[in-house]
Formats: structure tokens, sequence, C-alpha cells
């Protein structure tokens, strides 16, 4: 029961520590989100901007644009590599959550295990508690017999044959 107590005990700093990985991750996701948001835009102006040689827009749709901004980053070794560290990010966020509800099942678990516990003891304190009680009322009905005898019973003491008083 004493190991309980302590995981008890020990399960809020875990949970910090889950936490904060979590965010950690969070973080990753969000900053690796904003430089491929940031690239995105760009190769789209880019691919926007773009004329031929007569001045005149080489994308005049906005399909041929969009596939063709996609058909760069595809390319773009900078949005790939964020691309990578963003999916990495997510199973990592994935990974930490899965072990932060973990550390949370086990700590509700143990907290469940130790009202047990203390319930059965208090069930069982009750037990003795009310043993207690009834030996105490028999002795006090003894007690009341022996202080206030019947008027037609009278307690005679016979002395064994070998006392020798």
């Amino acid at each position: 029961m004493q190991l309980v107590i302590n995981q008890v005990t020990e399960a809020p700093q875990k949970i910090q520590e889950a936490e904060l990985k979590v965010l950690e991750q969070t973080g990753v996701i969000a900053e690796a989100k904003k430089i491929m948001n940031s690239i995105s835009k760009t190769t789209y102006c880019d691919v926007a901007s773009e004329v031929d040689e007569n001045g005149k827009k080489v994308y005049t749709n906005a399909e041929a644009r969009e596939y063709r901004t996609v058909q760069r980053l595809e390319l773009n070794e900078e949005y790939q590599q964020q691309e990578k560290t963003l999916s990495e990010a997510e199973y990592k966020k994935s990974q930490e959550e899965i072990g932060l509800q973990c550390i949370k099942d086990e700590y509700s678990s143990n907290r469940y295990k130790i009202r047990l516990q203390c319930a059965s003891k208090i069930e069982k304190a009750s037990e003795n508690f009310l043993a207690g009680m009834q030996i105490l009322a028999g002795l006090d009905k003894l007690i009341s017999q022996l202080s206030n005898p019947s008027p037609g019973t009278q307690v005679t003491q016979e002395m064994p044959p070998d006392c020798p008083w």
C-alpha cells in the first residue's frame, strides 16, 4: 500500500512533466506550420506574379496557380524539411498525450485503491467499535445485576472443604 501512496504522491509531478512535453511538441508544430505557411504564401505570390516574355501572366486562373505552387513546394527543400518536422512533432505529441493519459489513469486508479483501503479500514474499525459497545452493554448489565440482586436471591459463597480460614 505504501507503494501506491508513493505513486499518488509522485503523480502530480509526472503529470506536469508529461504536459510540458506535450506543450513543447505543440510549439514545434506551430513553428513548423508558421514557416510552411510563409513559404507557401511566398511561393504562391511568386507564381501569381510570374509573367512571360510579353509581360502577360503565365498562370491566368486560380487552379493553374495552385497547381504550380504545389509543384514548387514539392521541390522546395526547406518546405519539405518543415513538413517532415511537422509530421515528426505530431507523432511525438500523440505519443506524449498517450503517456500523459496513462499517468492520469494510473493516478486515478491508485487514488481509488487508497479510498477502498480507507473504506475497508473504517468498516473494520466500525465493526470493532460495535463489538466493543456490545461488550460494554453486557458488562453494564452484569454490574447492574451484581449491585442490585433480586429480593429472593441471595448470593452465598461456599467455602471449599480444604480452605484453612
